[in-house]
């Protein structure tokens, strides 16, 4: 387990006994998840509306699309990003495969597999 993934579990609430400078850790992080998590909120409120609306109208501008893609890509460690990442992903195939195929690509080098939910990874796949 990495330390980004420990300091994730504990900010998530694991079982397991802290020492006093791990709790002090926590608390001095929780204002910076707190800020994460509104910023993974607020790019689902920005972008779900866009990404929407380019598979509303079919929208084939290759770099408003992969624009959203940068700009969402970093974000998909949140459940609800996922989500509208996958949406647009299976849009994007049908306009331009092997572009969408590297951006997956891009995205399963950055993320590994054990630090989704897998249920929720599922869940966003059939909500999509």
């Amino acid at each position: 387990m990495t330390q980004i993934e420990e300091i994730h579990d504990l900010l998530n609430g694991t079982n397991e006994p802290l020492d006093k400078s791990e709790e002090a850790l926590i608390e001095s992080l929780k204002p910076l998840k707190a800020k994460l998590d509104n910023l993974a909120h607020q790019t689902v409120l920005h972008y779900e509306p866009l990404i929407n609306e380019i598979i509303h109208k079919k929208c084939t501008d290759k770099k408003q699309i992969e624009s959203i893609i940068d700009n969402i890509l970093d974000m998909c460690h949140y459940s609800k990003v996922l989500r509208i990442f996958c949406k647009l992903m299976r849009y994007y195939f049908t306009v331009d495969a092997k572009f969408a195929n590297d951006y997956i690509q891009i995205f399963l080098e950055n993320y590994d597999e054990s630090a989704f939910d897998e249920d929720a990874f599922w869940e966003s796949q059939k909500n999509g």
